[in-house]
């Protein structure tokens, strides 16, 4: 496997900027806290990188830590982290496709608006961003799907909700109306 050197670009930036940077500019990733230091998150394997046959198939993240490639959901803790670095960026790439994508659609999540995928099988489906207050059992933030007939359960990022580019930002929340989010920014837990 090649020698990794980091080559920071930005300073810490939050989860949606680095997803862009991964989808739009054809960046690596990385968390400043990951251990051990060198593991980096892309979209678009480096040449020399061999990659498992089971990970060709379809678009996905991919994890690249001491022991080689697997593939990467990323997971809460991820999303509401802002200590994401950009790396070292691939030449040739070819700018955002048109239409709106995850990272545009998480910015307006975890602001307090809901965001929804056209593609997505579940008419009334959308997810949002919710913070724990001093009420609730939950102590750090998640997101969470809600569906047309009320009902809520956590959601995961999956392949297909990160490269698609269906997304939709949906009106935040009437107060009173299930699944309020508390003001985003505050003490995250």
């Amino acid at each position: 496997m090649p020698a990794y050197a980091a080559d920071p670009r930005e300073a810490p930036v939050d989860f949606p900027d680095a997803l862009q940077a991964v989808l739009e500019r054809r960046a690596r990733i990385t968390r400043e806290d990951w251990s051990p230091p060198g593991m980096w998150a892309a979209a678009h394997v480096p040449p020399g990188f061999p990659v498992p046959p089971e990970y060709v198939s379809e678009p996905l993240l991919y994890l690249r830590t001491a022991t080689g490639l697997s593939a990467y959901t990323p997971g809460h803790g991820d999303v509401f982290s802002d200590r994401w670095a950009a790396l070292r960026q691939d030449p040739g790439a070819a700018g955002p496709p048109p239409g709106t994508g995850l990272p545009e659609a998480l910015r307006a999540v975890l602001a307090g608006a809901r965001a929804a995928c056209a593609s997505w099988d579940a008419p009334g489906r959308y997810i949002a961003a919710q913070y724990p207050d001093a009420h609730s059992k939950m102590t750090r933030p998640y997101l969470y799907q809600g569906d047309a007939d009320g009902s809520m359960a956590p959601w995961t990022i999956t392949a297909h909700d990160v490269f698609s580019r269906a997304w939709q930002v949906l009106p935040a929340p009437r107060a009173g109306g299930g699944g309020q989010n508390p003001a985003p920014g505050a003490a995250l837990g």
